[in-house]
């Protein structure tokens, strides 16, 4: 149903704007890891260590991941394990992936690149000349190898050819645009777990009635309405009309999921 591309090189050529992307987006920006993050720091600092990002502008091009694990368990600072447990605070556990699914390694290597390097999540488009199927007979994926020698002119040839595969896969792949509102719609989002949870707690606000004016609404939609934050959410953003904000709702529970962001 999709196509993945695996890379094998390192120079960044832009994003993909997937879910993961956001999800880590959303992790990064929480004041939960944030925490972490400051104790983190806090631990490698004991230990007489500075993060590349504060050693040079170029780090990540001058640092790989695992040398400098490797420099830090002689030091007795475990990052595997620190990042593991990061992950596993906001529900993200190893378990819950298949094995030929390679999302939690890119969750591990973000949260490292983020405390390393203070990289925002990277998730690269390639070039392609070699591919294969996962199934000849039935295909369902179509997997395209990268080169790093693969140039412009090489995979503008090529893809006549790669749009003849994919006619062989059941779906079109739709391509993923950036979520323009995300900032906005996270607030939204952050809010209403918020006033869930308030209303789970019998905290009310009373002006949010139902259509009988003597009977309060316990819809988080309805509540969140009444919230200071709300309106300083409208206050910065703009209106943002009531079947908006439940598309809004919805779309960040379908990416967010059970992310423990608060």
């Amino acid at each position: 149903m999709a196509i993945k591309i695996k890379t094998d090189y390192k120079k960044s050529r832009g994003f993909i704007y997937n879910r993961d992307y956001y999800r880590l987006e959303a992790i990064f920006i929480s004041d939960k890891f944030v925490k972490h993050k400051k104790q983190i720091l806090q631990k490698l600092e004991e230990v007489d260590f500075i993060v590349p990002a504060n050693r040079h502008r170029n780090a990540p091009q001058m640092y790989e991941l695992d040398k400098l694990i490797d420099e830090l368990k002689v030091k007795g600072v475990d990052m595997i394990r620190i990042a593991i447990n990061v992950l596993s605070d906001f529900r993200i556990e190893s378990e819950n992936f298949k094995e030929d699914d390679h999302s939690y390694f890119n969750y591990f290597q973000a949260i490292l690149n983020k405390i390393f390097f203070n990289q925002s999540p990277q998730f690269e488009p390639s070039e392609f000349p070699d591919y294969k199927y996962d199934n000849e007979e039935s295909p369902k994926e179509l997997w395209v190898r990268i080169y790093p020698w693969s140039t412009k002119e090489v995979y503008e040839s090529y893809y006549p050819f790669i749009s003849i595969l994919k006619a062989k896969l059941p779906n079109t792949v739709r391509k993923i645009k950036r979520w323009e509102t995300f900032n906005r719609d996270l607030e939204l989002y952050l809010l209403y777990k918020v006033v869930k949870e308030n209303i789970n707690r019998g905290i009310l606000k009373q002006q949010a009635t139902t259509s009988n004016p003597k009977r309060i609404s316990k819809s988080p939609l309805i509540q969140m309405l009444y919230y200071p934050e709300f309106e300083a959410i409208q206050k910065q953003y703009g209106v943002i009309e009531f079947e908006n904000l439940d598309k809004t709702i919805v779309q960040c529970k379908k990416t967010f999921g059970k992310l423990n962001l608060l």
